[in-house]
């Protein structure tokens, strides 16, 4: 039967929530979600619901539709639970890896490495099926080495000054948004990043083409970060009572007509009530995030395939905002807090 909408269900849409890993192969950790839709059918008489989901800090691409059983309500108790299977998957991993460069030194000193790293990996595909396999068959959570550049350093430190110890506020909404950076970023690979010619080969045109979509990807990630985690640990205290008059805004002028291929948003998310953060908040915002980043990835778990093209994405539009630092930052940025409420 084709499954509707609950009228009453354990979790409502919108709610947020504690969701495991869905993929069973994967370490089972608990990440923050958001219930997007609530799903009931009936298969034999039986009343079988089902959930979509949006996992917290990540793209759209990664929503997935789980088994009420695989939610938990957001709470002590169960945030307690959230850290306890992090550190334990964090532990494990960890383990691993020291056993693998161990065996790997033992089998360089013996002339043999590539056959030790067989064996290693041999051992540990044979191992009886056990919660302590399935954290190690799990991608490790990452570190994420990003250094800015000491002119965004000093950029973050008169921030700091002008909003804590000469009370000055940011113009908000910031023009431009979160969301027009990111895009200009785009634009920035599009135009300046894509060296394709009539001779270019096919393979130039693929890594062409992988490049743009991984860089995309990145952006996307970057603008639900930053609406996540505004008001966790993104702002100063002395921010605290603007952001709170800037939530009764309703949606922003501007609507997108036309998804291109350097939008990081889409049409329906410029209609969204309230407005959402990337709208209104801007590159200082984005750079305080980019500082933050490393110890919010560390918290999440990233295939270990990926980490260092996405790292690569990262670095590389911290180049960009260091290259158009001029144009994103400066005391233009700020008024005097009483003017700005």
């Amino acid at each position: 039967m084709v499954p509707t909408r609950a009228s009453q269900t354990k979790y409502s849409n919108g709610e947020l929530v504690l969701c495991y890993e869905p993929d069973p192969s994967k370490v089972r950790v608990l990440y923050d979600a958001k219930v997007l839709d609530t799903l009931v059918s009936h298969v034999h008489g039986k009343r079988i619901i089902k959930y979509k989901v949006h996992f917290q800090g990540w793209s759209s691409s990664w929503d997935r539709i789980v088994d009420e059983d695989a939610l938990l309500k957001d709470g002590e108790d169960n945030r307690d639970l959230q850290k306890e299977l992090f550190q334990k998957a964090k532990d494990v991993i960890g383990e691993r890896r020291l056993k693998w460069h161990h065996q790997r030194r033992l089998g360089e000193e013996s002339g043999d490495s590539e056959m030790s790293s067989l064996k290693s990996e041999v051992e540990c595909s044979d191992d009886e099926t056990s919660d302590e396999e399935v954290y190690e068959k799990a991608p490790a959570s990452v570190e994420v080495p990003l250094e800015l550049p000491q002119d965004l350093k000093q950029i973050l430190e008169k921030d700091w000054l002008y909003i804590t110890h000469q009370k000055k506020l940011l113009v908000l909404p910031s023009d431009p948004n979160a969301v027009a950076v990111m895009e200009s970023y785009m634009d920035y690979v599009v135009n300046k990043r894509f060296h394709l010619t009539a001779h270019s080969t096919y393979a130039q045109e693929k890594d062409a083409i992988a490049f743009y979509r991984l860089a995309m990807e990145t952006m996307e990630s970057l603008r639900v970060c930053l609406d996540f985690y505004i008001e966790k640990c993104l702002m100063y205290k002395e921010e605290q009572e603007q952001t709170k008059n800037l939530k009764e805004l309703g949606s922003l002028n501007g609507e997108k007509k036309l998804i291109l291929p350097t939008e990081v948003a889409s049409p329906a998310y410029y209609k969204e009530v309230p407005v959402n953060p990337s709208l209104i908040y801007g590159p200082v915002h984005l750079l305080r995030l980019m500082v933050k980043l490393p110890d919010i990835l560390g918290q999440t778990v990233l295939d270990r395939r990926r980490q260092p093209y996405v790292i690569q994405h990262l670095k590389e539009f911290l180049k960009y905002l260091h290259q158009e630092k001029d144009h994103f930052f400066g005391p233009f940025l700020y008024t005097d807090s009483l003017s700005a409420e």
